[in-house]
């Protein structure tokens, strides 16, 4: 025993010594009370660590040196700005609503994944609710922008000469395929988009020839 630290308690599950934390790495006793206490020791008791090897885990932590960093706000800044920028997917309007619901459950998935694969690898703690926060910011506003595009895209193709020339050559021979009117006003929303980013970009009047009818 010599030079080694001895640290002495409980881990009875029926006392009351026990605490949540990240990842338990103690065996807790508690099937062996289920019986006798009934669920009481187990929503109480159950994924929880004795208090004695809390102390033990503290004291591993200061005599390795292996801290629980937190990311620093300069990095959380830049990842939130990445995140941001690769959530303007949400507002192109080909990939359509069930994309963007795939594409934001599998970016926040990814975003959740990546953040405990850093705390286990490097002991590194990040904050997701930034980038969780933005991702559902960007999507939202996404599929507001893209409701509000279709509905533009629905007018233009019946009111104005221009679009509405466009959008049938757009349905030529395609006229009894299913839901080509919805797919092919999606599309048409992409084509205003475009445009009219260009016309903002170039601070221009808008140009029929840009739509390419023949």
């Amino acid at each position: 025993m010599k030079g080694k630290i001895i640290l002495i308690g409980s881990s009875l599950a029926t006392q009351k010594d026990f605490f949540s934390t990240p990842f338990t790495r103690f065996y807790n006793p508690v099937r062996e009370y289920k019986e006798k206490f009934g669920s009481v020791v187990e929503d109480t008791l159950g994924g929880k660590d004795p208090g004695v090897s809390c102390h033990a885990f503290a004291l591993e932590t200061i005599l390795s040196g292996e801290f629980i960093k937190k990311m620093s706000e300069n990095k959380v800044l830049l990842f939130t700005v990445i995140t941001g920028l690769a959530s303007l997917v949400f507002y192109i309007p080909a990939i359509g609503f069930a994309g963007e619901v795939i594409i934001f459950c599998a970016t926040v998935a990814f975003v959740v994944f990546f953040s405990h694969l850093i705390f286990l690898k490097r002991l590194i703690w990040i904050d997701v609710s930034p980038f969780i926060g933005i991702i559902i910011l960007q999507f939202v506003a996404g599929i507001m922008v893209q409701k509000h595009l279709y509905q533009a895209a629905q007018v233009a193709s019946v009111k104005n000469r221009y679009f509405k020339a466009y959008f049938t050559g757009l349905l030529q021979g395609r006229q009894r395929e299913r839901g080509i009117h919805t797919k092919m006003r999606v599309k048409l929303a992409a084509k205003m988009l475009v445009i009219a980013w260009v016309m903002m970009k170039r601070k221009e009047a808008f140009d029929p020839g840009r739509l390419n009818i023949r």
